[in-house]
């Protein structure tokens, strides 16, 4: 497994390990805010397991150390669920920086 790929592994990971905590901590909406978003870092993990990364693609290794910030956060996300529109806020980073490196496979 590709250093990328494990980076966008550690992003489900993260969630998938506080999964009934965080939605126990969900308000409102945020409850399926947040099983959507744990949906697509799923679906995501799973898609880009298909694609080719190339670890020395400087622009795929910058999104990469990005990638592992946002998840070295998301892994004690639980400290913060009394804002989980801060959690809800730090997914959103996630998934959009996966979908970028899913981008860059579909070029390579």
């Amino acid at each position: 497994m590709t250093d990328v790929l494990q980076t966008l592994l550690a992003t489900f990971n993260a969630l998938q390990l506080q999964e009934v905590e965080l939605l126990a901590a969900c308000k409102g909406n945020q409850r399926a805010q947040f099983e959507e978003k744990y949906k697509q870092a799923r679906k995501a993990y799973w898609a880009y397991l298909d694609g080719a990364f190339k670890n020395d693609d400087d622009e795929v290794a910058a999104l990469a150390t990005q990638l592992n910030v946002v998840n070295a956060w998301l892994a004690n996300a639980t400290k913060e669920m009394g804002d989980m529109s801060k959690v809800l806020d730090q997914i959103d980073k996630a998934l959009s920086l996966g979908e970028q490196l899913a981008a860059k496979a579909a070029l390579l």
